[in-house]
């Protein structure tokens, strides 16, 4: 029965249990994590991907909003020749 008691007090340790996951966790290699952090990004910086998507939609909607302006435009001043 102690000893039950004291495995419940040793897990309830977040700094052991920090350290036990740790020591289990695999570890990646260095090279691998900065480019899966440039691709996918980080809490705090974009990757790759995000901005290339965040590009394109921009692109997107500049293109799209010429298209209207110039159709709005060409039906007030007239664009018959």
């Amino acid at each position: 029965m102690l000893a039950t008691h004291a495995d419940d007090k040793a897990v309830d340790n977040p700094q052991e249990v920090a350290q036990k996951e740790a020591a289990q966790a695999p570890q990646g290699s260095a090279w691998g994590d900065a480019m899966h952090d440039a691709i996918f990004g980080t809490k705090r910086r974009q990757g790759m991907i995000e901005t290339m998507a965040k590009q394109t939609v921009r692109t997107m909607g500049s293109q799209l909003g010429r298209q209207i302006l110039r159709g709005v435009l060409g039906g007030i001043f007239g664009g018959k020749r």
